[in-house]
């Protein structure tokens, strides 16, 4: 089994601030799907956030096992709250997680992964 991408590159991401994007998900797409797959289903999902005016697709990341598609996002739980429904109807489903930055009672900054 090929190892998915480690959790440390979505740091190549962060904007000149150095601000990480919001919102990642995790896709373990399968030997079958392709980049064009991929980029066709970013479009669905970044149609629906802009129907809902809660973020937009910013890009993908494919690696050995495991891709990862980027969002800027006004709102990280209504952007979840919109594309869950998209993802779990997708052949994407399996294994997918959303990685969000959240912040503890302390203030404190962390990634957090959910599932589906």
């Amino acid at each position: 089994m090929t190892p998915p991408v480690p959790d440390d590159d979505i740091d190549d991401h962060a904007d000149d601030d150095g601000e990480l994007p919001q919102l990642a998900l995790h896709l373990r797409p399968g030997p079958g799907a392709g980049e064009a797959a991929l980029d066709r289903f970013g479009d669905e999902l970044d149609a629906a956030l802009a129907e809902s005016g809660t973020g937009e697709f910013e890009g993908v990341e494919l690696g050995p096992g495991e891709c990862v598609l980027f969002f800027a996002t006004t709102d990280a739980e209504r952007t979840i709250a919109t594309l869950r429904p998209l993802i779990g109807r997708s052949p994407f489903a399996t294994g997918a997680e959303f990685e969000l930055e959240v912040e503890d009672p302390d203030g404190v900054r962390r990634r957090e992964r959910r599932g589906l």
